[in-house]
């Protein structure tokens, strides 16, 4: 799986000699003016890094709880597999970095026509997290709590990012109301 900041790859997440995960950087990234690492603990410096490293990384950028759990339910993927889930779904994830097999061919997104579809896009989520499932939709929050990457042009129309498109907001709806039994 390959890392992009923008349309421009920076690492390959790879299986090592031993099987484990390791990131490598882009050569080309490495040698580009203002390149940086994707994490501080994983330094330009040195090209390659292990599991130790990557997983933890991978793993932070992923949502938590219920939520991964219907996202591995959605893709297929397994929740003790956090390459497999990012794989599925990390093609815009809360951070600069993309990750995907391949390149960006088509960046887009899907308009929200009303506030009606809006509505019906924030009644899904629960059941539906980041909209798991629809034709180019991958993104990953991380974090317990129900949201959605939207973006929002200068007219204020609200859109869906698919193809890797970035979002420029995070839709967080209110969380459903508590009942205390007992109390």
């Amino acid at each position: 799986m390959k890392v992009f900041y923008e349309s421009r790859e920076v690492a390959e997440i790879a299986p090592g000699e031993d099987g484990a995960a390791t990131l490598t950087y882009n050569a080309d990234w490495q040698r580009t003016r203002g390149a940086f690492p994707v994490s501080t603990r994983m330094p330009l410096a040195v090209a390659r890094h292990g599991a130790g490293e990557v997983l933890p990384w991978v793993a932070n950028l992923l949502p938590e709880s219920q939520q991964l759990e219907m996202v591995a339910r959605a893709t297929g993927a397994s929740q003790a597999d956090p390459l497999a889930l990012l794989a599925s779904i990390g093609r815009d994830t809360s951070g600069a970095m993309s990750f995907a097999e391949r390149g960006f061919a088509r960046m887009t997104t899907r308009a929200v026509p009303d506030e009606a579809a809006l509505e019906r896009i924030i009644q899904e989520l629960p059941k539906k997290p980041f909209l798991v499932g629809e034709d180019g939709v991958s993104m990953s929050l991380a974090g317990v709590q129900s949201k959605i990457g939207v973006h929002v042009d200068a007219d204020g129309a609200i859109s869906i990012p698919v193809e890797g498109a970035p979002s420029t907001w995070i839709l967080k709806p209110d969380a459903a109301p508590l009942h205390w039994r007992g109390l």
